[in-house]
């Protein structure tokens, strides 16, 4: 492990994030913010300072980056960045605890959505409404640095460091396989970020023409949605806007968000039938408007059949893209329709889109490979390979598939076990008027919670679901720890993180 290698990358990236706060302290300076200005400017400092200290401190180390300097690096810059960026809200006293200052960056970063800012303040809490505009449009800009991956950005500058980036971008781009859409990794970062911006602008200006929409909401918006991260600069989300031309918009982004970039790179070149050719795609399509129609007609009754379609293919595809916006309470739909939900979170997007979970593809292989073991229990001499595409899976993959999702869900059961003896032994937390909380309510909080940070989506059920006022500020400061862990091992997709824990990593 070349170490010196790792912290000269972690401060070239500490200097992109700082340089990164210069738009938020524009609208500062629109806004007439002047003590927001001054905690980002002073926050900018800090990261610039301690960027530029590393890498002139390290600055013979620019080795080739090799597998495990990748994974360190991508690991290791998620920690530090989220870090550096939850200085503006903290500096300030715009967010008055570090630790949830912490938790609401690694949140924007890791495009989970996760929040504690309240929907109506109080005595020790922070409303959405009351911070200043510059912080949140920082807070919303945290999403779209992290949806594509500030790590994929730098890629496009470390030539010029001296240091090669595909192990970088192989541990950070999400999905089981981070192949190039040119031979040069520099030219595949260009290509996706340019795809990225161009869809944003694209977003963007469809929201900024309607009448009840400002440019900073449409930006904001745009950065939640392209980075299917969820971050609102209102407490209703999107139904304050209470529009369907807004809903259909953010609709349509989203499922461009958590398709795989490299079909839209082929789709801009004309070859429109790569998506119909993607088995993953439409396997993805076929998963979204099966659930839209199911629970379409679950809740028709209720209401009416224009609204029900209207509010059913907004959360279906909010929460399997891992979006997490909402237009409704989704939390107190019939038990039926919530649980799909959750089971939804899983899905995820895309193999190299910017969505969390465990991905169509993973799950798409596993369904081929369990139809298969049962062929060959009937046929046990055939030679029955696992196609994608129309072309075989190599046996590498489906092992290493098998074993993320074992990893994924342990992971998600040890957490969940641990959230409900956090919140058993701090009940006052989740009623803090004195009000009884059930074990059924501790459970149901405790496992949502895991799943809705792990898979990077954001609202749950339960005290963490879109009717939750206080969001998930009444967690206690040893939950976030374990949620905030939760954000980051789903981002980076379990391996990259758990390396770091193993011995033999480091030799």
């Amino acid at each position: 492990m070349r170490f010196g290698t790792v912290l000269f990358l972690v401060g070239a990236l500490a200097i992109l994030l700082g340089v990164n706060m210069l738009p938020a302290v524009a609208w500062g300076v629109y806004f007439g913010e002047h003590q927001a200005i001054g905690s980002l400017l002073a926050s900018m400092g800090i990261s610039l300072v301690l960027g530029i200290t590393l890498m002139v401190i390290f600055r013979g180390k620019r080795a080739d980056v090799g597998p495990r300097e990748g994974f360190a690096v991508a690991a290791l810059s998620w920690i530090v960045l989220a870090g550096l960026g939850a200085l503006p809200f903290f500096i300030g006293g715009h967010i008055p605890s570090y630790i949830d200052a912490y938790f609401e960056t690694m949140s924007g970063l890791t495009t989970t959505g996760a929040s504690i800012l309240t929907s109506g303040g109080g005595a020790e809490r922070t409303d959405i409404e009351s911070l200043p505009q510059c912080l949140l449009f920082w807070r919303s800009y945290t999403h779209w640095l992290g949806g594509m991956g500030i790590i994929v950005l730098s890629l496009a500058l470390l030539p010029m460091l001296g240091v090669g980036g595909m192990q970088i971008y192989r541990a950070e781009v999400p999905g089981p396989t981070a192949d190039k859409l040119v031979p040069r990794v520099r030219q595949t970062t260009k290509l996706l970020w340019g795809i990225y911006v161009l869809l944003s602008l694209a977003q963007c200006v469809l929201l900024w023409v309607h009448p009840n929409v400002s440019l900073f909401d449409a930006m904001c918006h745009t950065f939640g949605t392209m980075a299917t991260g969820g971050f609102s600069t209102h407490s209703a989300s999107i139904k304050y806007f209470d529009s369907a031309y807004v809903d259909v918009v953010i609709i349509v982004f989203m499922v461009l968000a958590g398709t795989n970039f490299a079909l839209h790179y082929a789709g801009l070149h004309g070859r429109l039938k790569a998506y119909l050719k993607n088995g993953e795609f439409m396997f993805y399509v076929g998963v979204l408007a099966g659930a839209v129609l199911l629970v379409w007609a679950v809740m028709a009754s209720r209401m009416g059949v224009g609204g029900a379609l209207r509010r059913a293919a907004f959360q279906v595809v909010s929460i399997t893209t891992t979006t997490g916006y909402t237009t409704a309470n989704f939390d107190v739909w019939p038990v039926m329709v919530r649980l799909g939900l959750v089971v939804l979170m899983f899905f995820g997007g895309c193999a190299g889109s910017t969505g969390g979970g465990i991905k169509h593809v993973r799950v798409l292989l596993l369904i081929k490979h369990a139809g298969i073991e049962l062929r060959r229990l009937l046929h046990p001499q055939a030679i029955l390979p696992v196609r994608l595409n129309g072309r075989p899976v190599k046996d590498r993959v489906i092992q290493s598939i098998q074993a993320f999702v074992v990893l994924y869900i342990g992971i998600f059961v040890v957490a969940s076990i641990v959230m409900t003896g956090v919140l058993l032994i701090w009940p006052a937390s989740m009623a803090p008027d004195g009000q009884e909380v059930t074990s059924d309510t501790v459970m149901v909080t405790a496992v949502s919670s895991v799943a809705a940070t792990l898979n990077n989506i954001g609202p749950g059920l339960g005290h963490v679901g879109p009717g939750e006022i206080r969001g998930y500020s009444w967690v206690p400061p040893v939950g976030k720890i374990v949620l905030t862990f939760c954000m980051l091992i789903g981002r980076l997709e379990v391996f990259t993180v758990l390396l770091l824990f193993v011995p033999w990593f480091y030799r």
